[in-house]
């Protein structure tokens, strides 16, 4: 499941960097691995490749122990350099991005609600980023306007620069910022809209859930990007002695947060893990009709241990909701906890041992 979601956005939903990708035991500098698909879409045949060359070296020489019986390895700082190749065609990552349309739910995905804004945040950037590479460059630039902004904060403070060089990196933050909110809004408006329906059809209830923006600086629901940016603008000039105090921007797109209502109470404080379970599916498949609506080609569903706790009957709606998806893969340690009128028309796949067998 891992292997298939890289091939949508270069990266990991899991891992930090890729050096936690590899096998400790398969490090050799002579070797790599490579993950590669063949994906039919309607705009024509994809082929992407991507490769993974590792690298390793000692990083400290241990001193040597008076037991000779026992053998030391020494640590390993292990590189890994990623090469992506589209269509025969080496490529940069954000290139792949919105290329092969993912839709993955794992375990990991619960923290969405009750986890660290950052999160939450990551979710909606990939998922505008699959269709708006406007988007993604936009919040390329405004991540080193952050970074150059921070600096000269703390230059500031420590009295090796003045206020008025502010001025460029203001500019600079409201400028991609007002994007990035604006983006943010419309999206996830949508997303409410799509979502809403789903949770209902999944939980069977009357049970309702919504999606909010949390802009760092506010703004009006239906602001355009000039007014968006003037907000931005103010609320910059507000905290600038704060700011300069404590050495890091707190206004702007960097600060904003998603949060959940469901029957419009907080999901995140008082929702329960099965609440949680099923609003994030149903963000996810909202996720996939949006994507379709963008692209119009069904995305790929990729539904890593779903079935945990839901009660059959909402196991039977979920797989009811798959099936109006051209290609989903669903993983399960328990093939009991599936309706066999699902399971009769499915393939199966079994992992055992490190060893995929069908």
């Amino acid at each position: 499941m891992e292997a298939i979601y890289i091939l949508s956005i270069a990266k990991s939903p899991r891992a930090y960097n890729e050096s936690e990708l590899v096998r400790r035991q398969s490090i050799d500098e002579q070797l790599g691995s490579k993950i590669s698909a063949t994906v039919e879409r309607n705009v024509g045949q994809l082929q992407v490749e991507i490769n993974f060359q590792t690298t390793s070296k000692v990083t400290k020489k241990h001193p040597s122990s008076n037991n000779s019986n026992i053998k030391f390895i020494p640590p390993k700082t292990i590189s890994v350099n990623k090469h992506i190749r589209i269509n025969s065609i080496s490529s940069h990552p954000y290139e792949l991005i919105g290329q092969i349309n993912m839709v993955m739910f794992s375990a990991n995905d619960l923290s969405l609600i009750p986890g660290p804004p950052s999160i939450r945040r990551r979710y909606l950037d990939i998922l505008i980023s699959q269709t708006d590479q406007q988007y993604l460059k936009t919040l390329q630039r405004y991540q080193r306007t952050i970074n150059q902004r921070n600096h000269l904060l703390r230059m500031i403070r420590d009295g090796y620069a003045e206020i008025r060089e502010l001025d460029f990196w203001n500019n600079e933050l409201v400028s991609a910022g007002k994007y990035i909110m604006t983006q943010r809004q419309r999206t996830l408006q949508t997303m409410s809209i799509i979502s809403g329906p789903i949770h209902t059809e999944l939980t069977g209830t009357n049970e309702t859930l919504q999606l909010k923006y949390l802009p760092n600086t506010y703004i009006d629901p239906n602001a355009s990007e000039q007014s968006v940016a003037e907000n931005l603008m103010k609320a910059v000039e507000i905290h600038k002695e704060r700011e300069i105090a404590q050495g890091f921007s707190i206004s702007g797109p960097h600060r904003d947060d998603i949060q959940l209502l469901i029957n419009n109470i907080d999901a995140g404080k008082y929702g329960s893990r099965g609440q949680w379970r099923t609003a994030i599916l149903a963000m996810k498949m909202a996720e996939a009709k949006h994507l379709l609506d963008n692209h119009q080609s069904n995305p790929i569903l990729l539904l890593d241990d779903v079935f945990s706790e839901l009660d059959a009957s909402r196991r039977d709606r979920v797989l009811a909701k798959t099936n109006q998806y051209e290609q989903c893969f669903i993983t399960t340690t328990n093939t009991e906890s599936i309706n066999r009128k699902f399971l009769s028309k499915m393939r199966k796949f079994v992992i055992h041992d490190g060893k995929l067998s069908q």
